[in-house]
């Protein structure tokens, strides 16, 4: 249970075979994997990179952004294969961020104002 724990996962169709990418928030783990076979495995740690990765034996790009949201997309060539790998963690860090960002402020204000 706690493995799974803030572990994002998608699956999308490449040439008919299922490759399944999965982030771990907490490690900053992107992986794919397709048969069992890792294809890709990278810790993200920049808040904006670009990855080549071979699939099938063709070519992909993965653009990941970290901050203030998390996305994260496939493309091949210019063709966007994935927009948006894991939506829900875009989601959540969209909230997480805004509601820190509000926390401060009203912090910031309760110190000026006291």
């Amino acid at each position: 249970m706690g493995d799974e724990m803030l572990v994002y996962g998608k699956d999308i169709f490449i040439r008919k075979n299922i490759i399944t990418f999965k982030y771990k928030v907490i490690t900053g783990e992107l992986s794919c994997v397709s048969n069992e076979k890792i294809l890709f495995k990278k810790f993200l740690w920049f808040p904006y990179k670009k990855f080549n990765i071979e699939i099938f034996q063709e070519e992909y790009n993965l653009k990941t952004i970290l901050f203030p949201i998390n996305k994260i997309s496939l493309y091949q060539g210019e063709n966007v294969i994935c927009a948006d790998l894991f939506p829900k963690l875009k989601r959540y860090t969209l909230i997480s961020f805004t509601l820190s960002t509000i926390k401060k402020i009203a912090v910031m204000l309760a110190l000026i104002f006291s």
